[in-house]
C-alpha cells in the first residue's frame, strides 16, 4: 500500500463497526485514499459507510499501531465526533478512553450510561459508569455521588449485590 492509503487504513482502524462517509471525509479529507484498500478487498465502501471487510483485519491494523499513534488517531476521531451536532455518547466515550482524554470521558460517560440504561443494556451501563469512576478525581463530589448511586442500581439490576453494596457505600 502507498503511504496515504496506509495512513487512511490506520485512521479507520481505530473506529470499530465502520465509519460514516461524512466522518471519513472529516478524518481523511480525500476519500480516494481508500481506493487501493477497497480494490484489495480490505475495505468495503458503501454510499453511507466505510468499514473493514473483516473485523480481524481491522484489529490487526489497529494492533500494529504504536500506542502513541493510536492515542492521536482516536483523538482525531473524538474531535470530529464532538464537532458534530448530537454525537453518540457511547462512541464519544470509546474514543475519549482510547485517546486518553479523561475530561471527555467524565463529561460524556454519564449520558452514555443513561442511554445504555434506556436500552436495557445494564452491563454496558456499568462499564460507562466505571470509566467515569476511574477518573473520579475529575468529578465534583455531587456528581461522583450521582454516578456511584446510578452504578449501584445498575449493578443491583445485574444481580451483582456485593458490587452494588460497595458502590452504594462509596
Amino acid at each position: 500500500l502507498e503511504t496515504t492509503s496506509a495512513a487512511a487504513l490506520d485512521q479507520l482502524s481505530v473506529v470499530p463497526s465502520g465509519v460514516s462517509v461524512a466522518l471519513a471525509r472529516e478524518l481523511l479529507g480525500d476519500l480516494s485514499t481508500v481506493e487501493v484498500a477497497e480494490q484489495m478487498g480490505m475495505l468495503e465502501v458503501r454510499p453511507d459507510a466505510i468499514a473493514f471487510r473483516h473485523e480481524l483485519a481491522r484489529r490487526a491494523v489497529e494492533g500494529s499501531l504504536p500506542v502513541v499513534a493510536r492515542l492521536g488517531l482516536n483523538a482525531r476521531v473524538l474531535a470530529a465526533l464532538l464537532a458534530t451536532q448530537d454525537p453518540d455518547p457511547s462512541r464519544v466515550v470509546h474514543h475519549a478512553v482510547e485517546a486518553g482524554d479523561d475530561a471527555a470521558v467524565v463529561a460524556h460517560a454519564p449520558s452514555a450510561a443513561a442511554m445504555a440504561n434506556r436500552a436495557g443494556a445494564h452491563a454496558q451501563e456499568v462499564e460507562f459508569y466505571e470509566h467515569a469512576l476511574r477518573r473520579r478525581h475529575l468529578l465534583a463530589a455531587r456528581d461522583q455521588a450521582a454516578v456511584l448511586q446510578a452504578c449501584a442500581l445498575a449493578l443491583f439490576v445485574l444481580n451483582r449485590p456485593a458490587a452494588a453494596l460497595e458502590a452504594g457505600t462509596a
